[in-house]
């Protein structure tokens, strides 16, 4: 998803992005129990609380790269 994202600088690409961040969710779903050794029954648990995550790591980055974009193109008042 977070590989995808670079992708939003077209705008019109968009769809493409939500496409691929789908493919990554996919992908993170079939690989947890394989690269972290995750016991199938906790596996759903698991992903919910990734996702959760990624989805709170979106939104801070979000946050910190907006203020800094704000911050550099703010004029300097002298």
């Amino acid at each position: 998803m977070f590989v995808a994202g670079i992708l939003n600088i077209l705008p019109a690409l968009g769809i493409l992005v939500f496409l691929l961040s789908l493919y990554g969710f996919y992908l993170l779903y079939i690989g947890m129990p394989i690269m972290m050794e995750t016991p199938k029954d906790k596996l759903v648990g698991y992903y919910v609380v990734t996702l959760i995550l990624m989805i709170i790591i979106y939104f801070v980055v979000g946050a910190i790269s907006s203020a800094v974009m704000a911050a550099m193109w703010r004029p300097i008042i002298l």
